[in-house]
């Protein structure tokens, strides 16, 4: 496991650390943020070999990351809450999606 990998779980963890101590709050949501952390996602990914042999885990992951960056520039401005039990879900899909895609080979 390099630098990419550890990077990358270490971003998830903070992640999940502040959707637990936010659980419940409401925030607004800010097409920016999607961006930035789509491209810091997507720049390890790439960094980490993720995208150097295309699977089924790659052609998975293209779309959803494209819908959820989407779905920031729609949702633009509204208010949601935060949802701790959400964030680990995702998370957990999302590493174990990464690990089928030889991530942390």
């Amino acid at each position: 496991m390099g630098y990419p990998q550890i990077i990358l779980l270490a971003f998830y963890a903070v992640q999940v650390i502040y959707a637990m101590f936010n659980d419940g709050k409401k925030y607004t949501i800010d097409p920016m943020w999607f961006t930035a952390s789509s491209l810091f996602t997507l720049s390890l990914l790439i960094l980490g070999g993720f995208f150097d042999v295309w699977g089924v885990a790659q052609l998975v992951y293209v779309p959803l990351a494209t819908i959820t960056w989407g779905t920031g520039f729609v949702k633009s401005g509204q208010k949601v809450y935060f949802n701790f039990y959400g964030t680990v879900i995702t998370g957990a899909s999302l590493l174990l999606l990464y690990l089928a895609g030889g991530f942390f080979s």
